[in-house]
Parts: C-alpha cells; sequence; structure tokens
C-alpha cells in the first residue's frame, strides 16, 4: 500500500475542517465540543496496561465446594509482585445478573448510510463467552462429538441465563460464525451446520445478522476436510502452529474493545510446543528443531492486553492407553507403554496448558462430560474480581514478574494468571510483526477489530474531493498512547487504511495514511475531550464495492477494522450501465 503522512502540529482545530457524523451511542461529534472535561468514551485493558503501567489481574474466588465467593473487598486482598506487595488502585467486583430471555445481541441504532463503525454492539449485562472450534488440530471424528456436547450443553441452558456466546471456527484462517448472542436455538444451528459446505459469514461486531442488515459480508464457503488434522512433516506442523497463533492472535484483537473479561472455550485435540528433532534424520537430526516459547508468550500477552481467559477442552476425552489395545505385547512392555502415552499426552497438550496458565483460564483434558467443561468454564466469566495496581518495579526489562494474590479468609481458592512479562512495549515493538498484524485485520475475511475504536464517513468524489474518494475517520483520543519527546510535545503516530474489494471478493486495490500528531500540554487536553480526525483519499472507479477499513497505533499496535459496502459515484454507474444494456 502506498504510504503518506500527514503531520499535526500543536493545534488539534487544523483537523476539524470536515465534520462526521456521530451519535450519543458512539464517539462525540467534533463540530459540538462537550463545554468541559469528560469521561474517556473508551478505555480498554490493553491501553491500560501500555499506557499506565496499570496491571490488570482478573481474580475467580470461589469456596470449599467450588461456588463464586460475592462479599469481599479491598482490604481482604492481597497483592504481591516477585514477593513485594503492591498498592491496590483498581478493585471492582463483576457479577453479571439473570435477565429476561432475549432472542438475540442488543443492536447500536442503525448509523446513516455511508457511516461506518467497529464499536461493539452486544450489551454488557451478560458474560461474554467464546466457543472456538479447532478444526485445524481436530480430526473428523472428534470434532463431531465436540458438537454433539456443545449442542448437549445449549440445550440445557434455562431461559435469562445472562450468557452471550459467540462461535469462531479456526482453519488456515479464523472465521467468525456467530457473533454475541443469547439466541441459543440461533447457537445451536451455527454449531450444526460447521461441517457443511454453507458459506461462513463475516459477521463482524457490529453488523448483525444477514436478516437485518444488507451490509453484512458473506465469504466464500470454508471446506472442512481442508482444515483436519491430516499434516505430516515439519514443514507442514510449522505452518499448522503458525496458522493457530495466527488465529488465536487475531481473535484476540477482534475481543480487545468489549470491556471486562472475556472467556475463551478452545475445543481442541492439540497444539504441540515446537517441533522436535527427528533421529531418523541422522547427523541432520536437529535440522527441522523449531522452539515458539516466545511465540506462544507473545500471543498470550496479547489475550491478556485482551482481558480474555483460555479454556483449552480436549474433546477426546479420556486418551486411550495403548497396552489394551494393541495385540502380543508382552507383560514386561506394559509399563513402558503406559508411560508412553503418559508423556505423549502431555505434550500434546504442553501449550494449551501454558496457555490457559498464562490467561488465567484452566485446562480441560482427558474427561468425558466436554459439556460440564464448558459449563465450569463459563462459570468463571460470571463472577470475578478485578484488582488493579501500578507495580513498583519501573524496570520494563522483558522478564517475567510473579504475581500472588491472598485474601484474609480461611477456605476461599483463588485464580488468576500467575504473572506478566515486563516488555517495554513503547517504540520497542518489531515493526513487522505488528504490521503483519495489521494487513491480516485488512482482510477480508477477518473479524472485526476493536482494539482501537472509531468511525469512518464515505464522502462521494466530487471538485472539493480532487475526484476521489474521501474518507474521514474519527479515533477516540483517549486509546491512543502520546509520547512525550525532546520537543516537549506528545506525539502519537497512527495508521489509516482501506482496501476494496469487488462484491465477490476480488481485491482491487487500497492505500494507507500515517496520521503524525504532535500536541503541547493545553492542546493534548483538549484533544482528548474530542475526537481525533484523520483523511484520506482514496481514487476509485464507479462502483459497487466492498471496503475494508483500519486504524492502528503504531506505538502500543492497537488494531481497529471493519467491513463497509459501498457504492462509488452512483449516478454515474447508473449512467454506465445503462449505456451497456443499449449496446447491441
Amino acid at each position: 500500500m502506498r504510504r503518506a503522512s500527514l503531520v499535526v502540529l500543536a493545534l488539534f482545530s487544523c483537523l476539524i475542517s470536515i465534520p462526521i457524523y456521530s451519535q450519543s451511542t458512539s464517539l462525540p461529534s467534533q463540530s459540538t465540543p462537550p463545554p468541559g472535561p469528560k469521561k474517556p468514551v473508551y478505555e480498554p485493558a490493553a491501553v491500560l496496561k501500555v499506557t499506565t503501567r496499570l496491571v490488570v489481574l482478573d481474580v475467580v474466588a470461589t469456596d470449599r465446594h467450588g461456588h463464586p465467593v460475592t462479599d469481599l473487598q479491598a482490604k481482604d486482598f492481597t497483592v504481591s509482585e516477585d514477593g513485594k506487595q503492591q498498592q491496590l488502585r483498581v478493585f471492582n467486583l463483576r457479577r453479571t445478573q439473570v435477565v429476561a430471555a432475549t432472542t438475540g445481541s442488543k443492536k447500536l441504532p442503525r448509523l446513516p448510510a455511508n457511516i461506518f463503525t467497529n464499536i461493539p454492539s452486544y450489551s454488557q449485562s451478560s458474560s461474554l463467552n467464546i466457543i472456538l472450534l479447532d478444526l485445524l488440530n481436530t480430526d473428523f471424528q472428534d470434532q463431531a462429538y465436540a458438537r454433539q456436547r456443545i449442542l448437549k450443553y445449549l440445550a440445557n441452558i434455562p431461559d435469562g441465563e445472562p450468557i452471550a456466546v459467540a462461535v469462531y471456527v479456526l482453519g488456515k484462517k479464523l472465521r467468525l460464525v456467530q457473533d454475541f448472542t443469547s439466541d441459543f436455538p440461533a447457537l445451536r444451528n451455527v454449531i450444526k451446520g460447521v461441517n457443511s459446505d454453507q458459506p461462513i459469514v463475516a459477521d463482524s461486531a457490529t453488523v448483525g445478522s444477514t436478516a437485518d442488515n444488507p451490509d453484512l459480508v458473506a465469504v466464500p464457503p470454508m471446506p472442512v476436510k481442508e482444515f483436519a488434522n491430516v499434516y505430516e512433516g515439519p514443514q507442514q506442523l510449522d505452518r499448522r502452529l503458525q496458522y493457530t497463533l495466527d488465529g488465536l492472535s487475531s481473535l484476540a484483537h477482534h475481543l480487545a474493545g468489549y470491556p471486562g473479561r472475556k472467556n475463551l472455550i478452545w475445543v481442541s485435540t492439540t497444539f504441540p510446543l515446537g517441533i522436535a528433532p527427528d533421529p531418523e534424520q541422522g547427523p541432520n537430526e536437529f535440522e527441522n528443531l523449531r522452539d515458539y516459547e516466545q511465540a506462544i508468550v507473545s500471543v498470550s500477552q496479547t489475550l491478556v492486553d485482551a482481558q480474555v481467559a483460555v479454556y483449552p477442552v480436549d474433546p477426546r476425552g479420556p486418551l486411550g492407553i495403548s497396552m489394551y489395545g494393541g495385540q502380543g505385547s508382552a507383560p514386561s512392555d506394559q509399563s513402558g507403554s503406559l508411560q508412553g502415552d503418559s508423556a505423549s499426552g502431555d505434550a500434546e497438550h504442553s501449550t494449551m496448558k501454558r496457555v490457559a496458565q498464562l490467561t488465567g483460564g484452566k485446562a480441560y483434558f482427558n474427561q468425558n462430560d466436554i459439556d460440564d467443561a464448558i459449563r465450569s468454564s463459563i462459570e468463571d466469566g460470571s463472577t470475578y474480581y478485578t484488582l488493579g495496581y501500578y507495580p513498583d518495579n519501573k524496570d520494563w526489562n522483558g522478564r517475567f514478574r510473579k504475581i500472588e494474590a491472598k485474601v484474609n479468609r480461611h477456605g476461599i481458592k483463588l485464580r488468576y494468571r500467575p504473572g506478566y512479562y515486563a516488555l517495554n512495549t513503547r517504540g520497542t515493538q518489531d515493526p513487522r510483526v505488528i504490521f503483519t498484524a495489521f494487513e491480516r485485520a485488512l482482510k477480508l475475511d477477518s473479524p472485526a477489530s476493536t482494539g482501537l475504536r472509531f468511525e469512518v464517513g464515505v464522502v462521494q468524489p466530487s471538485d472539493k474531493t480532487q475526484n476521489k474518494v474521501l474518507l474521514n475517520f474519527a479515533l477516540d483520543p483517549n486509546a491512543i498512547t502520546f509520547e512525550k519527546e525532546d520537543d516537549n510535545l506528545q506525539h502519537a503516530k497512527v495508521d489509516c487504511a482501506v482496501q476494496a474489494y469487488t462484491d465477490k471478493g476480488q481485491f482491487v486495490k487500497g492505500d494507507a495514511n500515517t496520521l503524525t500528531v504532535a500536541l503541547d500540554g493545553e492542546s493534548l487536553r483538549k484533544t482528548m475531550q474530542n475526537v481525533l480526525l484523520a483523511h484520506l483519499y482514496f481514487d476509485l472507479s464507479p462502483g459497487s464495492y466492498l471496503l475494508r477499513l483500519g486504524v492502528m497505533d503504531e506505538h502500543t499496535g492497537l488494531i481497529g477494522s471493519t467491513a463497509a459496502r459501498v457504492t462509488i459515484n452512483p449516478t454515474a454507474l447508473a449512467t454506465e450501465n445503462k449505456k451497456n444494456d443499449e449496446k447491441p
């Protein structure tokens, strides 16, 4: 994509010449600034962690019987980091309540024509849960059994339960097949149809369902057999590992804009930690050796920043022991067989256990009741405490810091993530990594990313726009990182991008701008009360297009993206179509 630069110095007012539509449920209007300071529209956990170094810790507290404990206060908790007690600055009990039965998501009011947003639309009165059907790492038989048990769980959810569920499918790409909803019959139909040849719909965080929203973007059918676990050899395994990591990363970007804890129920057979040496290759046995530890840590941290707790569930139930299935095994071989099967199972689950541990979730392996594992996972997200502190240790050296939480009451069990890596993300992230994630978010079949929320207005070509399409991006400045540099100004860099596709999903062209902002203290204060605007001129011929629109904070890697269906210069298009129809 061609890159341009838009520089803003000192005064934010030079950006506001072209107002963009806004409403009370969205970003405030730039043309009518509020009279005084206001509470930030959006303050995700990822932004808090990066810009203010607030460590957010979600804690599940249960009694001896496994029931949630809901009467703890801040004074009851003690939190230590690497053995040193920290001062709590944030304390909240998050508890969902039983509500009236609903038939689906609570939608935002429909935006006017040519105005689009990635702001999540689901009501936050429910606990948010995600079922990830991992077809990439699970064979056909286990996929079928997993669907059967998930359907059983959904069939037994009582009316009015404050639960919202979204369904994703992981193959070579991550696909959203159902956005958050409490319509459990609809969820059951979605689960039943995962292995069909019907097109999977890219139902973003804001577009709703095909029945009520013509802006919904359908993507080509997903051949399920392509994603079966039939890979052999180091290169194929290497690709499968990378597909899985990319899928988890994309999922974190999609969920980052939803406040509070999200439970990710990862239904998968296996995901090995790395590629081991192959003794059969003789002297070259270490040629294909891989270690994905750093990649696992990075993806887990992305999930933590989005407040996503991962609950891996193996659909196979208890793993079989080969000593019972084979023929001709001598008694002396049985002990070795048992040990080998145990080691194999541990190796298959090692990465999934690692991700669960790092994100504050829990792994469920070697048990028959998948639906019970799902139920337990969802209960964790219904009642929990959110604790926050600013670490006393300011040395961001990338090392792991152990967190320990205690309560002054006997018989209470706490579950939380064990710590975090003190990564100095300010200006030290690998640009290739964050731009690769941004490019992935701009793909037509990717779920919408909500980490950086925005609205965008599409203005038709005219003399005033140099006969180009004008895209007006309105961003919430409270979610953007400003850093003070040697000139004593606060600097920010935000990339705004667009990719255009035909109605059939064929790529046409793309473009991008980098918004570079440098503000003094007073201008920054005023900016925080309004919106940050960026403009991108895009040359498109008359026609109907599917647009993928995105923004990214270069300092933190936070991403926002959404899909839009537009018709450019409809009058010229109608004239051209009429001429074509009149041709002999």
